[in-house]
């Protein structure tokens, strides 16, 4: 059974490190496992001391787009509008 978590890896990590470590719970994460510490203030479970890789499913790169009218030149000139 599959069962989709959403919340920035929030609910799925928690879900996932207290569950019985019997192998019938897997977690299939995304950048979203980084970067999570940074959303939450306080987080019961931390992905890097909580959870253990099991196989790496896929690699690829991470595209930062942005609509045609805006004029940003580095990735800085969009924080900067984010900021705004």
């Amino acid at each position: 059974m599959i069962e989709n978590r959403s919340s920035a890896g929030h609910i799925g990590n928690t879900a996932v490190a207290t569950s019985p470590p019997d192998g019938s719970v897997l977690l299939y994460g995304s950048s979203s496992l980084s970067v999570a510490q940074s959303l939450y203030a306080s987080m019961n479970v931390l992905p890097a001391r909580d959870l253990a890789p099991v196989m790496l499913a896929l690699r690829g790169a991470l595209i930062l787009r942005a609509a045609a009218t805006r004029l940003m030149d580095y990735v800085g000139d969009g924080l900067v509008f984010a900021r705004w």
